[in-house]
């Protein structure tokens, strides 16, 4: 009994000295995160600047070239039928400002024809894609199709890939679009 009485005590010394630790903790924890979050917008404007400066002018189309390709990425997921196996297949293509497509190849790793078609199919299924966003004239967009599945059902599946930016209109008076670079990877 007498162990119990000295472990309470000293649990209550030591939950007040915890609390006391752990209000620290929170509050460096917090300026640490402000001041880390505040870093990088405080070099996005010189990075742009620079550019600027440099004579290169630069749109970024990331923002809306990560949203286009999330909804094509989940329109291919939502049409593939995953064959059984492991593999993993990269499908790459040009689109074009309308959403039509071109150079479409699908290569496996290890070479496997069930899966290159696989993967093919799943893109074919999702065509017509949407148009680009605006001022975005082409792009190319590569999809890892990446899977490990026997016959009995175990197994798992993965669709990832980037996108990445080719063309753009060209340089206009006030108001319009110019070359751009960039890209999302995911």
């Amino acid at each position: 009994m007498s162990l119990l009485k000295v472990a309470s005590s000293s649990s209550s010394k030591s939950c007040s000295q915890f609390k006391t630790i752990a209000l620290l903790v929170l509050a460096c924890g917090l300026t640490y995160t402000s001041a880390a979050t505040a870093a990088p917008a405080n070099r996005a404007p010189a990075k742009a600047a620079s550019k600027a400066a440099a004579g290169k002018a630069h749109v970024d189309n990331s923002g809306p070239l990560t949203g286009y390709f999330n909804r094509t990425r989940l329109r291919v997921q939502n049409n593939w039928q995953v064959p059984d196996g492991k593999n993993t297949v990269v499908l790459t293509a040009t689109i074009n400002a309308d959403g039509s497509t071109s150079d479409v190849v699908a290569t496996g790793h290890p070479k496997d024809g069930q899966a290159e078609v696989s993967a093919t199919d799943a893109f074919n299924k999702s065509l017509p894609l949407e148009a680009l966003p605006a001022g975005v004239t082409s792009a190319k967009i590569t999809i890892n199709f990446e899977y490990s599945y026997d016959p009995h059902g175990d197994g798992f599946h993965k669709v990832s890939g980037q996108i990445s930016q080719t063309g753009s209109q060209q340089a206009q008076p006030a108001n319009t679009a110019t070359p751009a670079e960039g890209g999302a990877k995911f």
